[in-house]
């Protein structure tokens, strides 16, 4: 009778740590989610909206030679630069730095075409005539902005993944708790059956002495 209660027990226990487990690992997911992946993808759409921003003041202050145009320019590099040391900051922890650094040479080479049509412009020259430099330069544009692009992708794809094992770790975890009647259960019917002794303390019970009865024993009455 005592190594029933003690399995039983045995049983509780275990159910409990693997709950405690699951739980404590739905956790760790979640705050990877939260701290890590909605941040940065928040980032990346706002460091694309910033490069943008910065291509429209650089168009507007060649056109205008308005240095308002350059300052919200520089204002625009500034935040730019920022939003990017983020990214490659939460890059790190993961080990892909490859993108980030191909973002980081495009941009780079972005604004030293910038740099050498804002000089030409200062010497009264001009190379918007240039089919070659505005190929460069549109050719540049595209694959920066692309790559930035594919690392909000990356991180959208691995922010699905996380979401669909916290579907399929949650719907284990409320399982066990299900599950534990039918075992205790099942474990009460195959002591009684190998042990059916075990019901003479109930015989005086006229529901129990039924129950007796079904399994094949006479009653003393």
């Amino acid at each position: 009778m005592l190594s029933g209660y003690l399995t039983i027990v045995m049983l509780m226990m275990v159910m409990s740590f693997y709950l405690i487990y699951r739980l404590n690992y739905l956790n760790k997911v979640t705050d990877s989610i939260m701290r890590s992946d909605i941040p940065f993808i928040e980032n990346g759409e706002k460091l694309v909206d910033c490069f943008l921003e910065q291509v429209r003041n650089e168009k507007k202050y060649l056109i205008t030679n308005d240095n308002a145009f350059r300052d919200l320019f520089d204002q625009k590099k500034k935040e730019f630069l920022e939003r990017l040391k983020y990214l490659e900051e939460s890059i790190a922890d993961r080990g892909e730095s490859g993108g980030i650094q191909q973002t980081k040479e495009l941009y780079k080479k972005y604004l030293s075409l910038v740099s050498k049509e804002i000089v030409l412009m200062g010497q009264n020259e001009a190379v918007s005539s240039d089919t070659r430099y505005k190929e460069e330069k549109k050719k540049t544009l595209d694959q920066l902005t692309e790559s930035i692009h594919k690392l909000i992708l990356v991180t959208q794809t691995e922010l699905i993944k996380k979401i669909e094992l916290l579907q399929k770790v949650g719907y284990r975890s409320t399982d066990v708790p299900c599950h534990y009647p039918v075992c205790c259960s099942v474990w009460s019917g195959f002591r009684l059956l190998f042990h059916p002794e075990h019901m003479l303390s109930y015989k005086n019970s006229q529901g129990c002495d039924r129950a007796y009865r079904s399994w094949g024993f006479k009653s003393s009455d």
